[in-house]
């Protein structure tokens, strides 16, 4: 292998003080680098580091998601175009840079001609150079010139910043769930149709954070491809976030059993649905304590309070079968509020899902469909 001598070379390309970021996460620091031509550059750094998302800079491949966005430049000699400006078409760029990775490539054509794909739809036949043998001009890499670039720092991707923004934004999402619970549950008690119909509103809310956080959770696979407990972090995140989305839904469903209600006169006092929603909002808090804890007692815990949730749940149903029974008038009364029971059990169901992914993540024991510990007793 020969020293490169870089007086001899002739510059292809050059990132100056390039930064990139997926949406406000940075992964490129001002990275700074010539591309030299008839010359391999290799980008040797540990998994994670920034390597893959700098080649993408070069063809514009992260245009192709919404909220990537490039800072610096990449220039292109001899033109000395900088190829991530907003003024750059990113389908010329990609017709001019080819890019081959090691997942299979959509065309069913050999790596040559996947590289030459661009040249040829630009107009260059079949007959020209494109397909032309490179014989003995290609003098493979033991009579080139080889370039070694090994880990630049500026590169590093801080994966732990990454997950602790994840872990953020899913408390966030968190503290509006339980708050859309407790909105609910108020709005049927002092029957109140307008809060009601507020935190209908606010469910779109949740849905956008549970979106955003498992565009977060993918993004972070693919690109970090994080490993042992961390991989458990990114996958439980994902799926309590689901988890979360399914509580508010449920919130917004007892609120438009409320809005309904409220057009009759009260069937009953409120005595055990509030008891219910309570337990299930101490429940959903401490599932997510264990979390942001990493606390598998307290999560087996509230795995533990949800027979007292269940047993109301039978409690109020029986309570109201006897209404129906003896009064035909308050059947749809009645059938509104068992309906009312059944969603804050589920949000109870919900908040044990979550402490179940909790032990998960912290143990690596899958505990669900598992015999549940024993019940707490009754408060």
């Amino acid at each position: 292998m020969k020293a490169l001598d870089v007086s001899q070379t002739v510059l292809k390309a050059e990132s100056q003080g390039l930064n990139f970021f997926y949406g406000q996460a940075q992964a490129l620091h001002a990275l700074s680098l010539p591309v030299y031509d008839r010359c391999v550059t290799a980008l040797i750094g540990p998994s994670g580091c920034g390597k893959t998302t700098y080649l993408r800079c070069f063809n514009r491949m992260h245009d192709l998601y919404p909220g990537n966005r490039y800072e610096g430049a990449v220039i292109l000699y001899p033109d000395r175009v900088n190829i991530v400006g907003p003024e750059v078409d990113p389908i010329e760029v990609r017709m001019r840079i080819g890019m081959v990775f090691q997942k299979p490539n959509p065309f069913p054509k050999s790596i040559y001609e996947n590289v030459a794909y661009g040249m040829r739809i630009r107009g260059v036949s079949y007959g020209e150079d494109v397909y032309k043998p490179v014989g003995q001009t290609d003098g493979r890499l033991c009579h080139r010139s080889f370039r070694v670039i090994i880990g630049v720092h500026s590169m590093q991707r801080h994966i732990d910043q990454e997950l602790g923004d994840l872990k953020d934004r899913l408390l966030q999402m968190g503290s509006l769930v339980e708050e859309q619970i407790e909105r609910a549950i108020t709005a049927m008690i002092e029957r109140d149709a307008v809060l009601a119909g507020q935190v209908i509103e606010r469910d779109t809310l949740v849905n956008r954070y549970d979106v955003e956080i498992d565009e977060t959770c993918i993004r972070l696979l693919a690109l970090q491809a994080p490993a042992a407990k961390d991989l458990r972090f990114v996958t439980t995140a994902m799926k309590i976030s689901t988890e979360l989305e399914r509580m508010s839904d449920l919130a917004e469903n007892i609120c438009e059993r409320v809005i309904e209600l409220n057009e009759e006169p009260q069937l009953k006092p409120y005595i055990d649905l509030p008891r219910m929603a309570a337990w299930t909002m101490k429940m959903v808090r401490e599932a997510l304590d264990a979390f942001v804890q990493q606390d598998a007692a307290l999560a087996r815990k509230v795995c533990a309070d949800d027979d007292f949730v269940d047993n109301l749940t039978h409690q109020l149903f029986r309570e109201l079968v006897s209404f129906m029974i003896e009064n035909p008038a308050t059947i749809t009364r009645a059938i509104r509020l068992t309906f009312i029971g059944k969603y804050i059990e589920r949000i109870a169901d919900h908040a044990t899902n979550v402490s179940e992914l909790v032990i998960y993540m912290v143990e690596g024991k899958i505990v669900r469909h598992m015999t549940p510990p024993a019940a707490s007793p009754t408060a």
